[in-house]
């Protein structure tokens, strides 16, 4: 199996370097993406059992405020990111 991989296809098959250095910044701007939507929850699970406590309830909405701050940057990147790639 390794050998028929090796031996595999010709050299203009191959992705270019642009599209490889999309492909991981895609992949990237998209874990962060997901870590950020993560946050985003454990900042809902801190408010509700913070229970009246206000230093876990500021840290929360910090927590939540940046959290979403995150997601819209990575989500106008992945924007950016994309129109450029359909331009080149």
């Amino acid at each position: 199996m390794f050998i028929e991989i090796a031996q595999a296809g010709v050299i203009s098959d191959a992705p270019t370097i642009n599209e490889i250095l999309v492909n991981a910044l895609q992949r990237i701007l998209t874990f962060v993406g997901g870590l950020s939507v993560l946050m985003i929850i454990g900042s809902g699970i801190l408010y509700k059992t913070s229970l009246g406590n206000k230093e876990q309830h500021d840290l929360s909405r910090k927590v939540l405020i940046g959290s979403v701050g995150g997601l819209v940057l990575v989500l106008l990147s992945l924007v950016i990111v994309s129109s450029i790639v359909k331009v080149f």
